[in-house]
């Protein structure tokens, strides 16, 4: 296939992930699942993303390290990605350095997503705690957004019961259907676009097309939820 030159030539998206193991472990990776589908469908956006990933940490952490608020003021960056660890269970210390990177992140005229990732098994409530939060944190960012990944967990757990999400491991970092559903959210967030179609990774296409069906109805309700002057 001959992809749109009117695609091809525009700029890509340029997003910053800021986060820990959430965002990929033991060989999936939320930033390149994005970059396929983007590079893989025609009419989509191009993504072009660099990341800081440090494992086991919160934005406390990350903002004292300094790699991440250098990172912010050198790249003329869309979309900043943070999110809070979810072990932390530290709603003050997300909102308290949250703003920290959104004041830095606004300053450097890039716009912000918070990234309301899911907890360890055993805590589905914290998943409602940390969307809130995160809610709450994007409220005086006009452009702000956030991605309920954790709230498109609760409805995969209502609707399909059986459909196992976590890495069978540890139970506290997704497993490949939990990644795909996350990577799914994030995606619509940046791009606007209906995930519904994308590639499929490495699931079967009935449980792909679900999980995309299911972010897409997650991403109006963030968008209902943070609405957008």
């Amino acid at each position: 296939d001959i992809a749109d030159p009117h695609t091809a030539a525009r700029p890509p998206l340029r997003v910053l992930y800021i986060g820990n193991s959430q965002l990929g472990y033991l060989g999936h990776s939320i930033p390149a699942l994005i970059e396929d589908f983007a590079g893989l469908l025609p009419s989509a956006p191009r993504v072009s993303s660099e990341r800081v990933v440090i494992g086991g940490v919160g934005l406390k952490e990350l903002w004292e390290e300094g790699r991440a608020r250098q990172q912010i003021g050198a790249g003329k960056w869309d979309w900043v990605v943070i999110h809070e660890s979810v072990f932390q269970e530290n709603e003050a210390q997300m909102l308290q350095y949250g703003k920290l990177f959104g004041d830095l992140i606004a300053t450097n005229g890039a716009r912000m997503v918070v990234l309301a990732t899911p907890d360890v098994e055993g805590k589905k409530d914290d998943h409602r705690v940390m969307y809130e939060q995160a809610l709450k944190l994007v409220s005086p960012y006009e452009r702000a957004r956030v991605a309920g990944a954790g709230m498109a967990w609760h409805k995969v757990w209502e609707e399909r019961p059986k459909l196992d999400l976590y890495r069978d491991g540890d139970r506290a970092h997704p497993g490949t259907p939990g990644y795909y559903l996350d990577a799914l959210v994030l995606y619509a967030t940046l791009t606007g676009k209906n995930p519904e179609g994308l590639y499929r990774y490495v699931l079967p296409p009935e449980e792909a097309a679900y999980l995309q069906q299911v972010a897409w109805r997650q991403y109006r309700e963030d968008r209902e939820r943070k609405k957008e002057p």
